[in-house]
């Protein structure tokens, strides 16, 4: 135990000298009344105790910006919020310090436009770290930096993670004795998760207001907080509103009926894994940030009553053309199903493909009419053709011509592990 509180005090010292030497670890929240709507949802974007090793205990969320970040750029871009919380262990583990960093903008474009141009700084570069090649891909702009440093005869481990979702940036800087990607990865999982569907209804931090309503800029979540993309081992089919038998027989090989792509995410009984979407792009969007866009339709269904929704994608014109919507998974499967929640004028997808990364192309792997009757939310989950590759990427094509707005809330996919 004495080598483990030792390593925590050089850990300290090390991440405060890397991450801002101006900056007192520990120190007491910012008043309330500094804690505007924007940070109220930069804060619901924080991992939790559940995303971390049993053990670690929370200093209370800060105000990122006393950290040294790249201020004129946060600023160029429009920044609206920057947030901190660290967390410290307090029993023998390999992590012992985890920064954890959210920085929140008007929209995708402008969080971007920051971390392209807050890229050096956010690295830590300049204090040692290298960066980390590999094939991990969680969000945009996923970067991974790592480096070491010996005091006392001790190695003390750093790794840095930052990537965009949506409109937010988030960075994780962990330090501990020996960690290892493996040790990091699944954490930097969950603050993605956390970005996808934010943390609500819990008890508030002593810097958060517990009068404070949500933002509008971001969704509520109907469901748990936990990241909708790490497999839950016996997850069963979901309930799914049966079709009318007008609709059922519409379209040989298409039913709003549930096939293995229906299920909340997890591992089925056949051993499919289901999941949510992690991040998504479209061809047009009818706002920005997480309202009516195409980030709306990533993580687990958070709609439910039927009608207009800013919780849901919806492409810029009704009644228009066709558009599609790009969405990327966590973890790359040999499609099996897939469930489209149209939350809104349903009956409007004409296409649904998977990326094969090794052809560089798309492929169909179904294509026809969508029988998804109008009036209610309807989850529209067709056979899909059957594949021998894997992909984390599936484009889904809709026909905007179909009455009044049309709306996407959710995109569950189900697959098979790749077999090597």
């Amino acid at each position: 135990m004495h080598r483990t509180l030792a390593g925590r005090a050089f850990v300290v010292a090390i991440c405060t000298a890397l991450l801002g030497p101006a900056v007192v670890l520990g120190q007491a929240p910012a008043s309330p009344a500094a804690i505007d709507r924007a940070s109220v949802a930069a804060a619901s974007m924080l991992l939790t105790a559940a995303d971390l090793p049993a053990g670690m205990s929370a200093e209370g969320i800060t105000d990122g910006s006393a950290f040294t970040i790249d201020t004129a750029d946060f600023a160029t871009s429009g920044g609206l919020a920057i947030v901190e919380q660290t967390w410290s262990a307090q029993a023998e583990g390999p992590l012992l310090r985890v920064f954890d960093f959210r920085y929140l903008f008007p929209s995708p474009e402008a969080a971007q436009a920051f971390l392209d141009a807050a890229g050096p700084t956010l690295s830590e570069a300049a204090g040692g770290l290298s960066e980390v090649s590999g094939d991990i891909q969680i969000g945009d702009g996923y970067r991974h930096f790592a480096g070491e440093a010996v005091v006392s005869e001790q190695v003390v481990t750093l790794q840095n993670v930052f990537f965009r979702i949506g409109p937010v940036v988030a960075k994780v800087f962990v330090g501990g004795l020996g960690t290892a990607e493996s040790d990091v990865l699944p954490i930097v999982k969950a603050a993605a998760g956390r970005i996808v569907n934010p943390t609500v209804g819990g008890p508030p931090t002593p810097s958060i207001p517990a009068t404070t309503a949500q933002p509008t800029m971001l969704p509520t979540p109907q469901a748990t907080a936990e990241p909708t993309f790490a497999p839950t081992a016996g997850a069963t089919a979901g309930a799914t509103a049966q079709p009318s038998p007008e609709t059922a027989d519409a379209t040989p090989g298409a039913t709003t009926e549930p096939n293995p792509g229906a299920s909340p995410s997890g591992t089925g009984p056949s051993g499919a894994i289901h999941q949510w979407a992690l991040t998504a792009s479209a061809s047009t969007e009818y706002g920005s940030g997480t309202q009516w866009s195409a980030m709306s339709a990533t993580g687990e269904p958070n709609v439910t009553d039927y009608g207009d929704s800013q919780l849901a994608w919806t492409p810029k014109l009704k009644d228009g053309s066709t558009e599609w919507l790009d969405l990327r998974f966590d973890q790359a499967v040999i499609p099996t199903g897939i469930g489209i929640h149209e939350s809104f004028s349903p009956g409007f997808v004409t296409r649904v493909e998977a990326y094969h990364t090794a052809d560089g192309t798309w492929v169909t792997l179904w294509e026809g009419t969508d029988p998804t009757p109008t009036g209610a939310i309807g989850i529209f989950s067709p056979r899909l053709t059957a594949t021998d590759f894997a992909t984390d990427r599936i484009r889904v094509t809709i026909d905007s011509s179909v009455p009044d707005y049309n709306e996407v809330d959710a995109v569950e996919l189900a697959g098979t592990p790749p077999t090597h």
